[in-house]
Parts: structure tokens; sequence; C-alpha cells
């Protein structure tokens, strides 16, 4: 008889291969900054958001750019923090 172990052993098996991915929208970025945004104010936001891509791919995340992206579920994007 073949146990419930036995049969979620090979797509377990798989998802340990699968590099989590998160997608960086730049261009959204972008748009958020406030027209009346000072230098300073438009460099803290790149530094945040590039921050927040450091911290994933250190934890193991693969962080891409939207413009290589052809589909993917909205889950995926990364949010703004504080927005």
């Amino acid at each position: 008889m073949v146990t419930a172990h036995q049969l979620l052993q090979q797509p377990i098996a798989r998802l340990n291969l699968v590099t989590p991915v998160f997608i960086l929208d730049r261009a959204k970025l972008i748009q958020a900054i406030p027209p009346n945004a000072t230098q300073d104010q438009m460099a803290k936001i790149v530094e945040d958001w590039q921050s927040q891509a450091r911290k994933l791919s250190d934890a193991g995340y693969l962080v891409i750019d939207s413009t290589a992206v052809v589909a993917a579920p909205s889950d995926l994007y990364i949010q703004s923090q504080g927005r």
C-alpha cells in the first residue's frame, strides 16, 4: 500500500529544486515617486527598494525586474513598504 508520504516524495523533492522568485516593478516605483520629490527623497525610495531586493536575495530568492516578465501571479510582485 502506498502512503501519502510516498506519494508526496517526488513533488516535494521537485519543490526543493525550485528557486523562489519575486518581481521588482521599477517602472511602477518610478511612477509612484511624487512629482515634487527632492533628489534625496528619490534616492531614499530607490535605496529602500534595492534594500528589499538584497534582503530577498540574501534569503535565497531570485529577484527579477518586471520588464523580463511575460506573465506572473500578482503575489510575486514586491510591494513597496508603507504604501
